[in-house]
């Protein structure tokens, strides 16, 4: 193991022993944090450097550290501190992943097409359960001048699914959308009250399959992923193109944008 993916580890198992009944003092009235303790602040901030030192700004650790960044210390409930360690635990994870784990190593070394055709007109959109979200990014391509490929509105022509998919999956570029259409915990949280188990909201599980996909078919420098919110991003997928939303994708426009004109389109 590398001198950086141990330094990952040994920050995850040190932020794993931080609660909000020990993270610094409580509030008068016990409710909220009223300020950080000095052994807190060290390790956030070790997080913090260690994540912007190796990863980029459109890695899923550092997206996953702007998320807990966002959610304030002081001040914080007992469930915004479980959010906010949860989004610092997820980001140190997800950067041990991009740099031990071999699952997705081959695809992350990609750097150019594998294809049958190079670029072409055709850009895939891969989408959950979030219509609006979908149809804002059909919307967007078509200005771009380009025609997004959306599954169900291809003939199934006596196809599969999966027929019908490899059949239309013959692009240039390919867009995910991640949105939280499901929410999960783990079987281990089943006992638990409703309210006391630790939640995720997930993208469908057919997002996922086909964003492992292209990133497998077309690199990872044509591949990008769109998400919403406190969606959990793949901790495999880590040291991929990911673009963060809250309300609508054209938040994201200029990002896109600038994705298709690296990957080499002439946009209109």
């Amino acid at each position: 193991m590398s001198e950086e993916a141990n330094r990952i580890e040994s920050l995850l198992a040190e932020g794993q022993k931080f609660s909000f009944d020990n993270v610094g003092s409580l509030s008068a009235s016990g409710g909220a944090i009223g300020s950080p303790g000095p052994e807190f602040i060290a390790w956030a901030t070790r997080v913090k450097s260690t994540i912007s030192n190796h990863f980029g700004v459109n890695s899923a650790p550092y997206q996953l550290l702007i998320s807990a960044l966002s959610i304030r210390v002081i001040t914080s409930t007992r469930a915004e501190f479980a959010r906010m360690m949860k989004f610092y635990l997820a980001a140190l994870e997800a950067a041990k992943a991009a740099l031990t784990s071999d699952t997705f190593d081959e695809l992350l070394q990609a750097t150019r097409a594998v294809a049958p055709k190079d670029l072409t007109n055709k850009v895939f959109v891969v989408h959950g359960r979030d219509d609006a979200a979908k149809a804002e990014l059909e919307i967007l391509l078509a200005e771009m001048g380009l025609e997004a490929v959306v599954l169900h509105r291809q003939a199934d022509g006596g196809n599969t699914v999966i027929e019908k998919f490899e059949k239309h999956a013959d692009v240039g570029f390919a867009f995910i959308l991640l949105t939280p259409d499901e929410v999960a915990y783990l079987a281990s949280e089943e006992a638990k009250p409703d309210a006391e188990r630790e939640k995720e909201r997930r993208a469908r599980p057919n997002v996922i399959f086909e964003f492992g996909y292209f990133v497998g078919r077309l690199g990872r420098a044509r591949t990008c992923c769109l998400y919403r919110g406190d969606v959990t991003l793949p901790s495999d997928l880590a040291g991929l193109i990911y673009k963060r939303f809250e309300r609508t994708v054209e938040e994201v426009a200029y990002g896109i944008g600038k994705e298709l004109k690296a990957a080499g389109y002439v946009l209109k």
